[in-house]
């Protein structure tokens, strides 16, 4: 079905001439009703819903994986495998219409504050960055996932950090008729 097409809608035309433009101590800024953009979401539940609806569509719309057919009479055809698409920030974020920094800055900005919608907001963002995590650590756990590639999401990764170093000394010994001579050398 295809989007039905809207005109955008059109700005009043600016013209430089006009001597009211520019003049000193306009008022036009107190027309504008309201600071910032809207929210995508009015209501933590609105939030809570399109979450869901992205949950569900990437469980009815997995990752499709080309594959051949090792053994048996069918060996060398072609299969198609169906594997679990993993949930992440970004992709919801694009099936929600938004950006992820969008996103990542709304969380923040409702991280702190204490009236009951904000704290709702903040306790949806948690539960849905929660649900993704799982879903990919136990995706991860049971060979879905490449594990590594997960761990680093996650940010499971264990970092060793390994320093070697190498203090000996070497000593020779030369004998020269009744004479014994000694060089000496250290390594570093």
């Amino acid at each position: 079905m295809a989007k039905k097409q809207t005109e955008p809608k059109k700005n009043p035309p600016i013209e430089d001439n006009d001597p009211f433009l520019y003049m000193r101590g306009n008022q036009w800024h107190q027309l504008r009703n309201k600071i910032g953009r809207d929210k995508i979401f009015n209501t933590p539940e609105a939030l809570w819903n399109a979450a869901c609806d992205y949950f569900e569509w990437c469980e009815e719309n997995p990752m499709i994986e080309q594959d051949f057919v090792k053994t048996g009479q069918a060996a060398g055809n072609i299969v198609l495998l169906k594997r679990m698409r993993p949930f992440t920030i970004k992709n919801m974020c694009r099936f929600l219409g938004c950006h992820s920094i969008y996103f990542h800055e709304f969380e923040q900005s409702v991280k702190d504050k204490t009236d009951e919608k904000n704290a709702a907001f903040s306790k949806i963002c948690t539960y849905i960055r929660e649900i993704i995590e799982d879903q990919k650590y136990q995706g991860a756990a049971v060979g879905f996932f490449n594990a590594t590639i997960i761990a680093r999401d996650l940010g499971l990764m264990d970092r060793v950090e390994q320093k070697h170093s190498i203090d000996e000394s070497v000593t020779e010994q030369f004998r020269i008729g009744d004479k014994v001579i000694t060089f000496g050398n250290t390594l570093r």
